[in-house]
């Protein structure tokens, strides 16, 4: 996980507004049981792009790794935004 931490940062080094690139860097820290960061890419992510069903994906798995109840508020909210752009 820290090899793609790294390119990862780096990739934002180039693009700090890529919100996919946040998001695959909260997972990586999520990988490496590193919440906090974990969570702070997430919710840049959300920032970034707040339509995005699959960021929301990703906090639910950050708030619900840490036994966090919130999460599974991201999760209806990951689900709700997916059945939105379906419908659309």
């Amino acid at each position: 996980h820290e090899r793609a931490v790294e390119v990862l940062q780096g990739g934002l080094l180039v693009d700090p507004l890529q919100h996919e690139l946040y998001r695959w860097l909260a997972r990586a820290y999520l990988e490496g049981r590193q919440l906090d960061a974990a969570r702070e890419a997430s919710l840049r992510s959300i920032e970034l792009e707040p339509e995005a069903p699959n960021h929301y994906g990703t906090m639910a798995e950050i708030e619900l790794g840490i036994n966090d109840f919130d999460g599974r508020n991201w999760e209806q909210h990951a689900h709700t935004l997916a059945h939105k752009s379906q419908a659309t």
